[in-house]
């Protein structure tokens, strides 16, 4: 569904190794693009997991450590709400490091504002995938990996958007210890927030490219009524 510019595999082998290859051959430039953001990414200070380009394919070491996601999930059980709220912290301080910072936001996402906004901080370079889906939770520090995409200028709290966006929908859990709502006052994202979710609308659109394939999205979508449905007949 993502076509062949960004169409991928991910494997894991028995000698310990993680491969990500290109499905076809107008992918494997999108793959370079990838080496080599994590590479910018690492020469900042931060860390990420250690990829080795050869050929069509990334080689990163299999790391059996958790997921920040999966993280999250273990201090939502516990109903840890400061350790919850450090980890986004932390992750926004990443956000910081990642990039320098300019003054003009992408035209792309000026439009999306129908009054003067504040963006806040804009990153020269902006990888959107620094999200908990997308990093290692090792040991206190935060490590990530395929990170497929940077864009240039655009506002570090649409990242932070999507840290919150995704973490708030994985982890049911959270809203009840630490509402999403204490954390956009807290970065200042009330005013931003709708703007972000159109951006990201049209930016997974077409990502995965919905006007060609909604007919296969519509197929394979779990309708949770039915789900709670047979949940309860049960």
């Amino acid at each position: 569904d993502r076509g062949k510019q960004h169409g991928f595999a991910t494997t894991i082998h028995q000698d310990g190794t993680v491969r990500k290859v290109a499905l076809d051959a107008e992918g494997v430039k999108e793959l370079q693009k990838m080496y080599e953001n994590i590479q910018k990414l690492r020469m900042r200070g931060i860390s990420v997991v250690p990829h080795e380009l050869i050929g069509n394919e990334i080689v990163m070491p299999f790391v059996k450590s958790c997921s920040v996601i999966s993280y999250i999930q273990q201090l939502a059980k516990k109903a840890d709400k400061s350790g919850i709220e450090k980890v986004i912290d932390d992750m926004w301080k990443l956000l910081m490091q990642s990039s320098e910072l300019t003054e003009q936001v992408n035209m792309h996402v000026a439009a999306y504002a129908t009054e003067e906004v504040d963006w806040g901080p804009i990153l020269e370079n902006a990888y959107i995938d620094m999200i908990p889906l997308n990093s290692f939770w090792m040991d206190g520090t935060i490590s990530y990996f395929d990170q497929e995409f940077r864009l240039e200028k655009y506002p570090a709290k649409y990242i932070l958007f999507r840290i919150l966006n995704y973490t708030y929908a994985f982890v049911n859990e959270l809203e009840e210890i630490l509402p999403l709502e204490v954390l956009k006052r807290k970065y200042n994202m009330c005013s931003l927030w709708g703007i972000f979710e159109q951006i990201e609308k049209n930016f997974v659109s077409e990502n995965r490219n919905y006007q060609l394939n909604h007919q296969f999205y519509k197929w394979a979508e779990v309708d949770p009524g039915t789900v709670y449905h047979r949940a309860a007949i049960e």
